[in-house]
């Protein structure tokens, strides 16, 4: 067992930087200018990189509003265009003042012309020439590298990742308006969490937090997300049980500070001045009005864009070669921060409050733009952070404890044969068995995924022809000179199997509809989350009613309730599909009307999470019920006569004592879920599906693109590796493996 105080002589830096504190804060600069410096280094190379993208040229037109009087030296007309001129009025102008001084020391330009936002500029605009373009851009990049900065004094790593993230890269390098919200913001949440100690200067620290939040507004709307986690931190901490100052006098401080945000807004903004109420009214519900227009609606994001977001890299920004686009950073900051999320929260809940409203407010609205990401980008790399400290301080433990303890008994290789020995005919016929059955058509899944195996080419297969060339191929008898094209039709397949090397898993990204298969494999993680939710909620709910002692008739209703699941879950599909069929479906009879769900995002995912709950929840509710039955009524009566209400028996008592027997259950149903097929194909969903009714897809013969064995079984070995990977992590999170055996 290892002893915490065998640890502490290898914890010599921390201990060198509490009693060195100078040193210490040297280091701490040292390391933020270095992240500061990569920041400006990857921003730089993508102003140079980068085309014109949306909006640039109408952000480039507000600053030359402001950039004409400062060229002229016409400070009266500067005021005049402050209070008069807003281009693009439902954003505040104060990041479009930012753009105007730079423009201003440029040579003249022609004014931009006014073209629609949904417009999107030429690559080459002969409006925006890039000889302005760049040198403008830089101004992002300032704002961008002082953010890093910041962040980099308080935790140079989450600056790192902050300064490498693509989304925040992008976005604010080009002439876009995310660059000084970012800053501001950050800042206004920094001297926030500065003003916490009580000190004398917490009101100046308070103060300087709020005019950080009026400049975050007036720089663009969406960014005052974070002055929102700001109050509502405030206020838990004011109304907290171990405060005994009353709710009112908790509250003053938080309204206070908002108040002079507000103040701070309309200061910042002349344009506001004239009439504030109708100005400011029109640039807000625009917004509105935007999220439902058909731009937007025609663009088809769903609902789960943010989270896709998350767990993407911009394909726009290659960097190559790079590590910034090769090593895909922004899939592993959301990894990390889904690991370091429980240690934020307990740490510094702030972060967590921030990251949880910006992706909320994301989900929840319908404009879906990338530059939103820039949001929640801060908050992301914080706990990315301390997901980072989580996984390798454990290893860093074990390390120390291994050069502390180099002396280790040597390996007894005579006693480990004995006892494989003993064990050996005890475990071979299972292991046979478990090679025959999983370990060999895997094995054959993997050869057949290394050739250009089709329909046309299955009687060569027949002859072993695809284990020759895969074993031929890996030893370097046959060259990988085959490319498998998946999108090809029955009549360009070969009729001979040849070698085709590992290059097709690289093509299964090109697969798949609306993104590719990355885009399938997420939103089939997706769907297995809420339907195998939606079933476990379903289940136990079920299992709760018919536990009560006045319910009548109970094992009727059991066994109704299990009917759906005697039902074989193909005639199942094409039972609900024949129920939600859009012009001849019952539904459709009873609303009088066409009943167009596949044309709607939300109204497709209602339709197959209503079909899968119907098929699953009677395995969770079966499990639920066996393990009300093994709670002991003693215990629910200890926890009445000691006052509990129902809520509280059923919070702490209930629930915990369920969780072992419903977990195991509730593994099967995620398999299943992730591996659905026959619902997929019985309803047909346009928007939806799942790797497993790809693969189907691509392996069906009669399709116009059917007959790709060896495509299917590419997908297939994705399709296990995956799930492998869930199933791993939910067991380490939730000990199913523990309830297996419990049960």
């Amino acid at each position: 067992m290892i002893d915490s105080t065998d640890l502490k002589p290898n914890l010599n830096f921390l201990t060198f930087t509490q009693r060195h504190p100078r040193i210490a804060a040297f280091i701490t600069l040292g390391l933020a200018l270095a992240v500061s410096a990569l920041a400006w280094g990857l921003r730089s190379y993508a102003a140079q990189a980068l085309s014109i993208d949306w909006d640039e040229d109408d952000y480039m037109r507000a600053a030359q509003d402001y950039a004409t009087p400062l060229q002229q030296r016409d400070w009266s007309g500067l005021w005049q265009a402050l209070q008069t001129r807003n281009y693009r009025p439902e954003h505040p102008q104060l990041a479009k003042l930012a753009y105007a001084p730079v423009l201003a020391a440029l040579p003249p330009l022609d004014e931009i012309p006014d073209r629609d936002v949904t417009v999107p500029p030429p690559n080459i605009d002969p409006w925006v020439p890039y000889s302005h373009l760049r040198p403008v851009r830089y101004t992002g990049i300032v704002f961008a590298t002082l953010q890093v900065l910041c962040l980099a004094l308080l935790n140079p790593l989450s600056a790192l990742f902050l300064a490498s993230h693509t989304f925040h890269i992008k976005y604010s390098t080009q002439v876009m308006l995310e660059a000084l919200p970012s800053l501001t913001s950050l800042i206004c949440v920094l001297t926030y969490l500065k003003a916490q100690p009580a000190s004398h200067m917490r009101w100046a620290w308070l103060l300087f937090s709020a005019i950080m939040l009026g400049l975050t507004a007036a720089s663009k709307y969406l960014y005052v997300v974070a002055g929102v986690a700001v109050l509502l931190d405030w206020v838990l901490r004011a109304t907290s049980a171990h405060r005994p100052t009353p709710i009112w006098r908790g509250l003053a401080g938080p309204l206070i500070w908002g108040g002079l945000g507000v103040l701070v807004f309309f200061a910042v903004q002349p344009y506001l001045w004239a009439d504030p109420i109708t100005r400011l009214s029109e640039s807000v519900l625009y917004h509105g009005g935007f999220a439902q227009s058909a731009h937007v609606q025609n663009a088809g994001l769903p609902w789960w864009q943010p989270l896709l977001y998350l767990f993407s890299t911009l394909p726009g920004l290659r960097m190559a070669p790079t590590f910034a686009y090769l090593a895909l950073p922004d899939v592993w900051f959301t990894l990390l921060a889904l690991v370091g999320l429980r240690h934020t929260w307990r740490k510094q809940r702030l972060w967590v409050i921030w990251f949880g409203l910006a992706l909320l407010f994301l989900l929840l609205w319908n404009t879906k733009w990338p530059q939103y990401m820039l949001i929640l980008s801060t908050p992301l790399c914080m706990m990315a952070a301390d997901g980072a400290r989580e996984v390798l301080w454990p290893a860093l433990r074990r390390w120390a404890y291994a050069a502390r303890h180099p002396q280790r008994p040597p390996f007894n290789w005579a006693q480990a044969w004995g006892e494989w020995r003993t064990a050996l005919p005890w475990l071979l016929p299972g292991a046979i068995a478990l090679l025959l059955l999983s370990g060999f058509p895997l094995l054959y899944t993997f050869f057949m995924a290394l050739t250009d195996l089709n329909a046309r080419s299955i009687r060569d297969a027949l002859n072993s022809a695809v284990v020759q060339q895969a074993l031929g191929g890996l030893v370097g008898a046959f060259p990988a000179n085959v490319t498998v094209d998946i999108m090809r039709g029955r009549a360009a397949q070969n009729s001979q199997v040849s070698y085709a090397g590992f290059g097709l898993l690289a093509q299964l990204f090109s697969l798949g509809s609306s993104g590719g298969l990355n885009l399938v494999l997420f939103t089939d993680i997706i769907w297995m989350v809420l339907s195998v939710t939606a079933q476990s909620l379903m289940g136990v709910a079920v299992a709760l009613l018919l536990n009560g002692k006045r319910l009548r008739f109970a094992r009727a209703w059991r066994t109704l309730f299990i009917l759906p699941w005697a039902v074989p879950e193909f005639v199942g599909a094409i039972a609900w599909g024949n129920i939600f069929e859009p012009e001849a479906g019952l539904v459709a009879w009873l609303l009088g009307t066409v009943f167009a769900w596949r044309s709607s995002v939300g109204l497709t995912l209602l339709v197959l999470l209503v079909a899968a709950t119907w098929m699953g929840f009677p395995m969770v509710m079966l499990a639920a019920s066996a393990a009300l039955k093994l709670i002991p009524i003693e215990t629910k009566e200890a926890a009445q006569l000691d006052g509990a209400s129902r809520w509280q028996t059923l919070r702490w008592i209930t629930l915990p004592l369920l969780v072992p027997l419903v977990t195991p259950v509730i593994l099967i149903r995620a398999i299943a879920a992730f591996n659905q097929f026959y619902l997929f194909d019985g309803l047909h969903p346009p928007l939806f599906n799942t790797l497993s009714h790809i693969s189907y897809q691509v392996f069906d013969s009669s399709g116009g693109y059917g007959g790709q064995f060896a495509v299917s079984a590419a997908i297939n070995l994705l399709n296990v590796l995956v799930l492998i990977i869930l199933l791993v992590i939910f067991n380490k999170r939730t000990r199913a493996a523990e309830g297996v055996a419990y049960v």
